[in-house]
């Protein structure tokens, strides 16, 4: 959930930029301000979301068993 929300958030953010960016009355000099505050962001947001990204590549899956009567279901075990 988290990070369909940090997603959500920089898509807003760049959209913001791009809108700022678009707009003509913007002197140069704000422009390059503007531009560089644009990198640094997107930097820090790829930064972050790798950062946070979690993936468990090293837990062991158990597979489903039949018991006779019923389907035990597969899960993954936190024991290496």
């Amino acid at each position: 959930m988290f990070k369909i929300l940090f997603i959500l958030f920089f898509v807003i953010i760049i959209y913001l930029i791009y809108r700022l960016t678009t707009i003509s009355s913007l002197k140069k000099k704000n422009l390059i301000f503007v531009n560089i505050v644009a990198i640094s962001s997107i930097l820090f947001f790829l930064i972050l979301f790798f950062y946070l990204n979690e993936t468990n590549i090293e837990s062991l899956y158990v597979p489903p068993k039949f018991d006779g009567e019923k389907v035990i279901p597969g899960y993954f075990s936190e024991i290496k």
